[in-house]
């Protein structure tokens, strides 16, 4: 009797600890499962992926779409963008250039006669078109008729701004001039004189219009 409950007891015992072995190798991860290391391996791939995608589509590295167009319109060095005013030129009957002063703005025309004024010699002979209002004075010193083209004239008509001009050929005043104050245009060459011990300017007009 005594044999047999030994043997029962000892199964017991046997049954036991073969059941708590059962239960702790279930409760351990497989780490061995191909299905789970993929699944891993894929996901962790992704983040990867995502952080370099992001990375190429940052401001640093993106490029500006104005500066590979190559936008010329505040380039003032080609044609078309500059849009100061210069005289133009065309020719006479005998194929002298021809100045056209007549298109300036009055600020424009004002800083060129200035210019011609200050580098006299280096408009000597050039052949110019200019037109204002008809002007003349009598100077009892040289006791002589001056004929200027006045440009510009102020509200006050105390300032004004002008051209002497000198018609070629055979004229007298006052049968072959136009009235004082009428619309005149020019074309003749630059010149210069000197009287009391001054240089002048002055137009050597080969035509005058009315207007």
């Amino acid at each position: 009797m005594k044999k047999c409950l030994s043997i029962i007891w000892l199964l017991c015992l046997m049954f036991s600890f073969t059941a708590s072995c059962s239960n702790n190798e279930a409760s351990q991860p497989d780490n061995n499962n191909p299905e789970i290391q993929t699944s891993s391996g894929t996901e962790s791939g992704d983040a990867e992926k995502g952080t370099v995608e992001s990375g190429d589509k940052s401001p640093e590295t993106q490029k500006d779409p104005e500066a590979e167009s190559g936008d010329d319109s505040n380039d003032t060095s080609k044609p078309g963008n500059n849009s100061s005013e210069t005289p133009k030129s065309s020719a006479t009957a005998s194929g002298d250039a021809v100045r056209d002063l007549t298109i300036l703005s009055s600020t424009m025309l004002s800083a060129e006669l200035v210019n011609i004024r200050m580098n006299l010699d280096d408009y000597i002979g050039k052949t110019i078109k200019i037109s204002g209002v008809f002007s003349a004075f009598y100077y009892e010193v040289t006791e002589k008729f001056y004929f200027n083209v006045i440009t510009y004239m102020d509200a006050t008509q105390c300032c004004s701004e002008g051209m002497e001009f000198i018609l070629n050929g055979d004229y007298e005043y006052p049968d072959d001039y136009p009235e004082e104050g009428a619309e005149i245009e020019l074309v003749g060459k630059i010149d210069s004189y000197e009287e009391l011990g001054v240089r002048y300017c002055y137009l050597a007009a080969d035509e005058m219009k009315i207007k």
